[in-house]
C-alpha cells in the first residue's frame, strides 16, 4: 500500500514514498518544513502520449493526468533508485546483466525495517528475478547529514554481472541555478578550484592518475 518515509535533521528533510504500483519515488530534499502534510505525495504514473480516438483508455485518465508527451510511465516520476532497462532513459543507479543475459531491471518496493531510531533500510526487488537492493539511510541529525548507501543481494542461481552500481540519485529542484565546483590538475595544481554552471546533459569526471 502507499506509504511515505520522512527523514529529518535539525534543519533539513528528505522524503520518499511508495506509490500504489510499488514504485519507490523521491519526493523532497531541502529545508525542513513546518508540518508533515507540507511534503509532497507520490506522483501518479500512467500513459503519457495523450488520449486519441483510436487509443484505449481503460484507466479513465483525464487530460491533466498526462505530464510529458511521448514518455514512458516511469519517466514521469523521480525513482529513488532507478534500474536500467525498458523505456526509461534516465541515468540508472543500477545496471547489470542477469545469468541468462537479460539486462532489464525493474525494481519494486518489497519491505523495510528500522535498524535504530536513526536508520532505516528499504528493500527493493526485481519484478521477475530474485535480486534484492537494500537501500540504507542513516540520519545524523545534529550535523544535518543523511548517509545513503546501497547493497545488492543476488539470490539467482548463477552470477550477476554488475556494470554500474551507485549509492543513489539526486533530483535538484528546477527553479534554481546550480554550479559545479571541483578540483583537478597535475601535481601541485590540484588545489585550483574550477567552477562551471550545470546545464542539461551528462558530465563525466574521472582520474587517470589514481586518487
Amino acid at each position: 500500500r502507499p506509504r511515505k518515509f520522512l527523514l529529518l535533521t535539525d534543519r533539513t528533510a528528505y522524503c520518499f514514498g511508495v506509490d500504489p504500483e510499488a514504485n519507490l519515488q523521491n519526493l523532497y530534499w531541502g529545508r525542513r518544513l513546518t508540518a508533515e502534510d507540507d511534503y509532497p505525495d507520490c506522483r501518479r504514473t500512467g500513459q503519457t502520449v495523450g488520449i486519441g480516438k483510436n487509443l484505449a483508455n481503460s484507466r479513465r485518465l483525464r487530460p491533466d493526468d498526462f505530464f510529458y508527451p511521448y514518455e514512458a510511465d516511469r519517466a514521469v516520476i523521480n525513482e529513488e533508485y532507478p534500474g536500467w532497462g525498458g523505456l526509461n532513459f534516465v541515468e540508472p543507479s543500477l545496471k547489470l546483466i542477469f545469468p541468462d543475459g537479460v539486462r532489464d531491471l525493474l525494481l519494486k518496493y518489497r519491505e523495510h525495517r528500522f535498524d535504530s531510531d536513526a536508520e532505516v533500510v528499504v528493500t527493493l526487488s526485481d519484478a521477475h528475478y530474485p535480486l534484492l537492493v537494500h537501500l540504507h539511510y542513516r540520519v545524523l541529525a545534529d550535523v544535518d547529514l543523511i548517509l545513503r548507501w546501497a547493497e545488492i543481494e543476488n539470490r539467482c542461481q548463477g552470477s550477476v554481472r554488475l556494470e554500474s552500481v551507485q549509492s543513489g540519485v539526486v533530483y535538484p529542484t528546477e527553479d534554481l541555478d546550480y554550479r559545479l565546483s571541483y578540483l583537478a590538475g597535475r601535481w601541485g595544481d590540484e588545489f585550483n578550484l574550477t567552477q562551471t554552471e550545470v546545464h542539461q546533459g551528462k558530465m563525466i569526471m574521472e582520474s587517470r592518475r589514481g586518487v
